[in-house]
């Protein structure tokens, strides 16, 4: 196989621009409300509590505050009411904990109301970003003849799988007077831009508030399966600009 490089020791330029997205939906500022009835459930009998984020066709937001706790007793369902979707939000993850500040994704709801009635399962926590108005950057270009395997799991990514494109390098400058910062994701092929997804690398960046203050991050290494792609988010529009470098298998 072959790499393509240019002249710099980080490789090719992948991306040099300003990332435009910033979220498009707001955090969730209020908590779900919880009952508990029925008969004939395998939730163990413990206080329940619960948060939610919205998710779009591009992300998914932080949670939303937690709701009071709700007693369960042996047999009963959890039940979880929503507040009305925003514009733009096409479902709602449900995150639930037997204590609180501890809550783990459970399932999801198109609707205003989700029920549990089975015990909790040990699921992923939630996202950290409000990745809603991710935008892609660039894409990783699909296998050659020459390119067969390039398999395992490097820094930043928890997934597996071949490999296209390694992103080696960010260099990121503040051309605004605001203290800034972006988050970026490898967002696999169908997928969205979420810090719990299984391809990502998530890099919150605090840049000074100087106009032109800039910072550089190397030796990333973060790889990118076929087909995916890199996307970012920024905290202010029109704050930062991204050069980003990586080596492309070919």
């Amino acid at each position: 196989m072959t790499v393509t490089i240019n002249a710099t020791s980080s490789g090719r330029q992948l991306y040099s621009g300003q990332p435009s997205g910033v979220p498009t939906v707001a955090n969730p500022a209020t908590a779900p409300t919880l009952s508990a009835s029925g008969t004939g459930g395998t939730l163990p009998a413990t206080t329940y509590y619960v948060k939610y984020t919205w998710i779009t066709s591009v992300g998914e937001t932080v949670t939303s505050p937690e709701s009071t706790g709700q007693a369960v007793t042996a047999g009963q369902t959890l039940t979880v009411t929503l507040p009305t979707f925003p514009s733009g939000v096409t479902k709602a993850n449900v995150y639930i904990s037997s204590s609180t500040g501890t809550e783990t994704l459970q399932g999801s709801t198109t609707s205003t109301t989700f029920t549990q009635s089975t015990p909790l399962v040990t699921g992923i926590i939630p996202p950290t970003v409000n990745t809603t108005g991710a935008t892609a950057l660039y894409t990783a270009k699909n296998y050659t003849t020459n390119v067969t395997s390039d398999s395992g799991a490097t820094s930043g990514n928890s997934g597996t799988g071949s490999a296209t494109v390694y992103v080696k390098e960010i260099n990121t400058t503040n051309v605004s007077s605001a203290t800034a910062n972006y988050s970026l994701f490898i967002v696999p092929a169908g997928g969205i831009a979420c810090t719990t997804t299984a391809y990502h690398y998530n890099i919150p960046v605090a840049v000074p508030t100087n106009g032109g203050d800039a910072k550089t991050f190397s030796g990333i290494n973060a790889m990118m399966p076929a087909g995916s792609t890199l996307q970012a988010v920024q905290s202010v529009a029109g704050a930062l600009t991204l050069t980003i470098s990586g080596v492309e298998v070919q």
